[in-house]
This record gives structure tokens, C-alpha cells and sequence, in this order.
């Protein structure tokens, strides 16, 4: 459900960005993966202590989808490691992260838009996301005090 075509068409724009997926290369048309841009390296499957390392030192985590009512993982570990954010600007992500991350449209022009804003408003966009994990987790400990509640009178 990822617009992979999209990313790599901007990545194209930014060479100077490296593009680290967690993709597997052996999934891609065999067409896509002859165009790849340099600066994109897929890893595939990592293992969870490689996996956070790599995520823990992105610059940017680029988090997108095509589709409407999907909760967005990468959301989650960027939220973790307080790290910047790209998203899908669908009403579902707008919904659940209000005005936290960076919004795109799923097209080259406005994810490398949105890659470059998030690069140069870094340290603005990491408090902005420190500040969305700590009402997330006040609003999930709120939750499980009601649901205790509920379950216990």
C-alpha cells in the first residue's frame, strides 16, 4: 500500500538524501529495480536490534500509505524515537496525528517537498513529535484506567 514508485521517483530529486527502506528488492518489478536511484538502498527484513538501530539514527522517518484507515507503524517508532516525520496526508493520519508531522500528497514533487521541510525544521519537528508520544501515552493510560475501571466497579 506504500506509493514505492512515488518515493523513488523522489529520491531522484534528492540525491543528496540517502533512502534507506526496509523493503525487499526481490519484490520489485524486475523494470523498477533496474531504475532504482543510487541513493536508495532496501534492506529487507532486519532484525528488531538492526531495525532500531537504522530507525534511531534516520534523519527523517518517510511513513506513507495509499489507503484510508490504516494506523501507520512507522508512526509509532518515529514517535519512539522522537525522530521527524513525513506522512500520507490522509484524513485518517490527520485524524490520529493532527498536526505533528509533515503532510504530503502521495506524488514525487510534494514527498521530496515535504523531506526537504522536515531536514530543514528538525529540531522544530522532534519536539513536535516528543510532544505527540507523551499525549499518545497519556491518552492510552486514560484508556486502561477506564477500561480497568469498567472491568472492576
Amino acid at each position: 500500500d506504500e506509493p514505492l514508485q512515488e518515493v523513488f521517483d523522489a529520491a531522484r530529486t534528492l540525491p543528496e538524501i540517502n533512502f534507506v527502506m526496509t523493503w525487499h528488492a526481490e519484490k520489485l518489478a524486475k523494470h523498477i529495480k533496474k531504475t532504482l536511484p543510487p541513493n536508495v538502498l532496501l534492506t529487507g527484513f532486519l532484525e528488531i536490534d538492526d531495525f532500531n538501530q537504522l530507525f534511531a539514527n534516520a534523519g527523517v522517518a518517510l511513513v506513507l500509505t495509499k489507503n484510508e484507515g490504516v494506523q501507520l507503524s512507522g508512526m509509532q517508532e518515529a514517535m519512539a524515537f522522537e525522530i521527524p516525520a513525513v506522512v500520507s496526508d490522509l484524513n485518517t493520519s490527520r485524524f490520529l496525528y493532527k498536526d505533528f508531522p509533515v503532510y504530503v500528497k502521495n506524488n514525487p514533487v510534494s514527498i521530496a517537498k515535504g523531506i526537504k521541510h522536515a531536514f530543514q525544521n528538525e529540531r522544530e519537528l522532534e519536539e513536535k513529535i516528543r510532544k505527540l508520544r507523551i499525549e499518545s501515552e497519556k491518552e492510552f493510560h486514560a484508556q486502561m484506567s477506564n477500561f480497568r475501571a469498567s472491568l472492576y466497579p
